[in-house]
């Protein structure tokens, strides 16, 4: 009999898949999203992973303090409301 871990009285399998599940959930209803925002005329920015946790933050200051306009993000995807903050992000961020 195989031995299963626990945690608060449930197997770790279970509260892994659990995770899993919820996050392709939020990638899929990121994904509808991202959709639906450049129907109505945002403009989305994919960029490859190469930041890093310094980056990252630097991009986050970059946007609070760059746009005027609405900025939505999930991982390495941005949806931009402006399509010049867009472009001046492109051009920062290449």
């Amino acid at each position: 009999m195989k031995d299963t871990l626990f945690r608060d009285g449930h197997p770790i399998e279970t509260e892994v898949h659990e995770h899993l599940v919820k996050e392709i959930q939020e990638e899929i209803d990121w994904s509808i999203m991202c959709d639906m925002l450049k129907q109505c005329g945002w403009t989305i920015v994919r960029r490859s992973p190469w930041f890093n946790n310094g980056d990252a933050e630097r991009v986050k200051l970059w946007l609070n303090t760059r746009c005027t306009h609405n900025v939505k993000s999930r991982g390495h995807t941005w949806a931009f409301e402006s399509a010049e903050e867009a472009l001046m992000f492109r051009l920062t961020w290449p």
